[in-house]
């Protein structure tokens, strides 16, 4: 009887074992939330120090106490608890994942960046690091998990984002009193040691403005980062009068629209208060030189000198002023700060209908959950196995271990036997399951959009499953931010911490935390078998790869040509248009071979991301993978009238992803987009017309007198401007060929609301129309339209 008492106190032990495993240990937290004694002594402020998708965030703990404090501060994406400016994609009956079966679904993991902290008595730390722009607050914790402080909004403070490289302190204060458009303009200032070597960390900066600066300072690096900071979208500013060769001397030539050769006084600066109704004229040094092809003079002295010249390169633009608003002597503070308004008004292709953002990255936005694995992609053994393996359990446990037993005259030993057999078994089972199951599955989606020179930056979406509970760390390679974003596929990302499956029970402490001061480590808390976990990452780089696409518009018909100009195939590649809120496509080819061009003539037609209609009353088929995250892709970059986007599939950019230092196995899709203007329009040229603030000044009591430079396709027909005058008042148009502003004149429509003059040819310079009204407010420009004569 010993032996069974033995063997029955033994059971319980495993079995109170195993439920201690399975429903205690599993669970791991903070414990629960409670409020410092001390209510007051640590405090936090976090601040957005950028305007985009990825931007700083500055968080800053304070400890106010007499005691040496330890914990973490947090920066929590909570949309339940303030709000969010999450970006999400709002695509329709997109496919999605199936709902899980169970007695209930839990929230999926907390998501945050987690921070340690160790402070002394009276001291703060500042810490900074990227992340999305949808982060909400920050909490500090204590190290046993009470909740000390917060939670604290973010302060997303909205004001124009610039970078500037100068010497010039003077700058710096000036910068900070121009208002860009309606938005206060705020500086980072860099010089040669603290200026990035990777565009990733000039992601949040709009417009990098350079004077007083000698560019032969930066390295090759950064100026390569300088280059691509412009080529993925951003602005760049440079001034410098007489000195502008030393500034611009080490910049590659695509980033200098006015080679500098000399420099001379002119008869005066009068052009730049002359766009915002001033009078004065004061002379100025200025530097000359030679235009580069593709630049264009768009500001220009009584005599002709350029004061101010434009260029593109990539996705963005390039403005040289050609004087020193800030150096020159004859340049009041007043015109000093109007020019540099104007300088990087005119650089920025600003949507009316957003603030403005940086464009070095693409945004996390929310993708389709069908794109994404589900827990049932964790599969489950298959019967067969299942069945031989308990076939040989009962066999072992029962028959068999009966027989040992009685050989050995020791069938007491039964009750001992039979619940060790069944843990072992178990173990067995377990390490022969996760064999099969393969390990930890990723499922990658890449967006990536490109810049001349090879540059490429891309936004990576892993969705991992995974066939066991446990913790876990996924780490990056370095110079590669990183986001969690579980949170934003709840119908994905079940999460349970006191069951084996992933459905029903309560959470407690999940968590998908970035460490951002351990190389953007994340880890993963409370995952259970068939988990899954998206995490995003962000990254620059180079690779072999380059689109160089020609495109003639007329309407919704397109002409052209598109070239693999790179070195790796393209696969299943589309042109996208987005006009008025509408996605239109054509497919153009398979596949393009490197050096392989291809000349396309289609119709484009409605980007169809929701499936492909059937007869009257049927459900849509579904459509691919493929052409879904084209859509995706084309939606988030075609963020400028007048462009179209080549969307394909090419090998992706590494982030060099590991779960646990070891890399999973991926199913990999990676889509690039490259994005060009519309060369030439023939018909309905009101779509692609991009409306660029070129003067503000004024404020709300008195109105404003602002400029508007509406740019263009190559055109062959005339022209002709429709406005509405109680919104813009006093209409006037430039004329390039006189120097001079004539009003503009014409018939009101039948309903009185709008009037429409001709465009004389000597008012359209280079796809350039100026136009300077009277407005109540800002407008941006969005009641102006420039149609072909006879287009409706």
């Amino acid at each position: 009887m010993r032996v069974r008492h033995l063997a029955v106190v033994l059971v319980g032990v495993v079995l109170a074992g195993l439920a201690l495993w399975t429903f205690g240990l599993g669970a791991s937290g903070k414990g629960p939330t409670l409020i410092n004694p001390e209510d007051g002594t640590i405090n936090v402020a976090v601040t957005q120090a950028g305007s985009g998708t990825w931007v700083p965030y500055l968080i800053t703990v304070r400890n106010l106490g007499t005691q040496p404090f330890t914990g973490e501060v947090l920066l929590v994406n909570r949309p339940g608890l303030l709000p969010s400016a999450a970006s999400v994609i709002q695509a329709g009956s997109l496919p999605s994942a199936p709902t899980l079966s169970g007695p209930s679904s839990a929230p999926p993991p907390d998501s945050a960046y987690e921070v340690s902290l160790q402070l002394d008595a009276r001291h703060k730390r500042t810490v900074s690091f990227y992340a999305p722009s949808a982060y909400t607050h920050a909490e500090v914790f204590d190290e046993l998990g009470n909740l000390v402080a917060g939670p604290v909004p973010v302060d997303a403070h909205g004001s124009y984002l610039l970078g500037l490289l100068s010497d010039s302190d003077a700058l710096e204060q000036e910068l900070g009193t121009v208002r860009i458009g309606d938005l206060p303009a705020r500086a980072t200032r860099f010089d040669d040691a603290s200026f990035p070597r990777r565009p990733v960390y000039l992601s949040g900066l709009l417009t990098i403005v350079m004077a007083h600066f000698q560019s032969a300072r930066l390295s090759p690096e950064q100026i390569h980062a300088l280059r691509d900071f412009v080529g993925f979208g951003g602005s760049l500013v440079i001034a410098g009068g007489p000195d502008l060769g030393t500034v611009a001397r080490a910049l590659p030539p695509e980033l200098v629209p006015l080679a500098p050769g000399g420099s001379t006084t002119v008869a005066g600066l009068g052009p730049v208060g002359e766009l915002a109704g001033l009078t004065a004229n004061p002379l100025g040094q200025v530097a000359t030189g030679t235009l580069v092809p593709g630049a264009r003079v768009v500001l220009a002295s009584p005599e002709g000198t350029p004061l101010a010249v434009e260029s593109r390169y990539g996705a963005g633009r390039v403005v040289e002023l050609a004087f020193d608003p800030d150096g020159d002597a004859a340049v009041t503070a007043r015109l000093g700060a109007l020019a540099w308004s104007q300088a990087i008004s005119r650089s920025n292709d600003r949507d009316p209908a957003h603030p403005p953002t940086g464009q070095t990255l693409l945004d996390t936005v929310t993708l389709p959950a069908g794109l994404f694995p589900t827990s049932s992609d964790a599969p489950l053994p298959p019967v067969w196995l299942v069945a031989g393996l308990l076939s040989v359990y009962l066999l072992l446990v029962a028959p068999v271990n009966y027989l040992v037993l009685s050989r050995l005259r020791r069938r007491p030993l039964f009750w001992v036997t039979a619940p060790l057999l069944a843990v072992l078994f178990a173990y067995f089972s377990y390490g022969l399951g996760q064999e099969l199951q393969g390990g930890i599955r990723d499922r990658e989606i890449q967006l990536a959009k490109l810049a001349p020179s090879g540059a490429i930056s891309a936004v990576t979406y892993h969705g991992m499953v995974f066939p066991g509970r446990g913790d876990h760390r996924i780490g990056v390679q370095s110079q590669t931010l990183v986001a969690p974003l579980s949170m934003d596929y709840p119908a994905v990302t079940p999460a349970c911490a006191n069951c084996l499956l992933p459905v029903g029970g309560a959470q407690v402490g999940l968590e998908e935390h970035v460490l951002p001061e351990d190389a953007s480590t994340v880890e993963e808390r409370g995952v259970v078998y068939g988990s899954v976990r998206v995490v995003g990452t962000a990254r620059t780089g180079s690779q072999p790869q380059s689109v160089t696409t020609h495109v003639t518009a007329n309407g919704e018909h397109v002409t052209g040509t598109v070239a693999n100009t790179g070195f790796r195939p393209l696969s299943a590649v589309r042109i996208f248009s987005h006009n008025a809120g509408t996605l239109r496509s054509a497919y153009l080819a398979d596949s393009l071979p490197p050096g392989q061009l291809v000349a396309f003539d289609v119709n484009l037609g409605l980007a169809n991301l929701t499936g492909t209609p059937g007869a009257p009353g049927s459900r849509p088929a579904p459509i691919g993978a493929g052409q879904l995250i084209s859509g995706v892709l084309a939606l988030q970059t075609l963020n400028r009238p007048g462009t179209v986007a080549v969307v394909g599939f090419s090998a992706p950019l590494s982030d060099g992803l590991t779960v646990d230092g070891s890399t999973p196995a991926t199913q990999a899709f990676a889509a690039f987009s490259s994005v060009v203007p519309v060369e030439a329009a023939e018909g309905n040229v009101a779509n692609l017309i991009a409306t660029r603030l070129a003067s503000s000044a004024g404020d709300p009591p008195s109105g404003f007198v602002d400029v508007y430079d509406l740019e263009l396709p190559a055109v062959t027909k005339p022209l002709t401007i429709r406005w509405n005058p109680k919104i813009h008042e006093d209409l006037q148009i430039y004329d390039w060929s006189a120097r001079g502003w004539v009003p503009a004149i014409g018939p009101f429509d039948q309903l009185g609301t709008y009037q429409t003059a001709t465009i004389a040819p000597s008012q359209l310079h280079d796809g350039l129309i100026r136009v300077r009204v009277k407005e109540p407010s800002l407008s941006w420009g969005t009641s102006l339209s420039v149609r072909l004569a006879g287009d409706s």
